[in-house]
C-alpha cells in the first residue's frame, strides 16, 4: 500500500480550504483495494469497541467518494439487531434530520448524490434514544476537532446534541493530522476517532467513551 502519512505532515499553516483540498487528493488516490482493506480494518476496530457494542441506537451516514466505507457497518448494525439511523439534509436550513432505516430500499438520492432516508418510508429519530453518532469529516486533529465539507451541518447538530451521546468519527490514518486544526467558535469536537491503526480518545473527552 502507498504511504499517505508524510503528505499530511506539512500542512500546519494551511487554511481549512487548503487542508480540504490536500486531504481530498490523498483520499482520491486510494486504490479500490486500499480503500476496502483500510475501511474493513476501521470497521473491525469500531465493532469490537465498547462504544459500538453498548449502543443499541446508532446514527451513521452513507459513505460516498472514498470516505471510509460505512455500508458494511450499516449492514453489521442490522445484523446485530441495532436501530440504525441515517441523515437527511435540508440545504435551505442547513440542518440534518435523522430517520430509522431498516433497508437500503428505504433510501433515495436527492441532494449531492448522497443516499438519504425517504421520509415517506422511515420514522424520524427521537434523540432521547440515540447512544452513538458517527460523524463524517475530511480532516481531524487528536483533540477531536474536524474539518468537514463546509456546510456546517454536523457542527450545528453537535452544538445541541445531548452530552451523553458518544460522538465517533471514522478516518484513514492520513486524515488525522499531528497538529491542531484551525478552529472557529462554533466547531464541535468528537469524543473518539477510529482509524485503521488506532483508536484515539480525544483530549479531555475520555468520560464519554466506555
Amino acid at each position: 500500500m502507498s504511504d499517505h502519512h508524510e503528505d499530511t505532515s506539512k500542512v500546519s499553516n494551511l487554511s481549512k480550504r487548503e487542508i480540504r483540498q490536500r486531504i481530498t487528493v490523498l483520499k482520491d488516490q486510494l486504490t479500490d483495494q486500499e480503500w476496502k482493506i483500510r475501511s474493513a480494518r476501521i470497521r473491525e476496530r469500531l465493532i469490537n469497541h465498547a462504544v459500538w457494542q453498548q449502543a443499541q441506537h446508532v446514527a451513521v451516514y452513507h459513505s460516498v467518494n472514498k470516505e471510509v466505507d460505512t455500508v458494511p457497518l450499516i449492514e453489521e448494525g442490522w445484523r446485530q439487531g441495532k436501530a440504525i439511523y441515517l441523515p437527511k439534509c435540508n440545504p435551505r436550513t442547513r440542518k440534518l434530520t435523522f430517520y430509522r432505516v431498516d433497508s437500503f430500499h428505504d433510501l433515495e438520492v436527492v441532494y449531492y448524490g448522497i443516499p438519504e432516508p425517504d421520509p415517506k418510508r422511515c420514522a424520524a429519530l427521537d434523540f432521547a434514544h440515540l447512544q452513538c453518532l458517527i460523524v463524517p469529516g475530511l480532516a481531524f486533529d487528536k483533540q477531536g476537532y474536524r474539518i468537514g465539507y463546509g456546510g456546517g451541518y454536523y457542527d450545528r447538530l453537535l452544538g445541541v446534541l445531548p452530552a451523553d451521546i458518544s460522538r465517533v468519527s471514522l478516518a484513514f490514518q492520513f486524515q488525522v493530522l499531528p497538529f491542531p486544526l484551525p478552529r472557529e467558535t462554533f466547531d464541535q469536537p468528537v469524543h473518539m476517532i477510529v482509524t485503521e491503526e488506532e483508536q484515539i480518545v480525544c483530549q479531555g473527552e475520555g468520560d464519554h467513551v466506555p
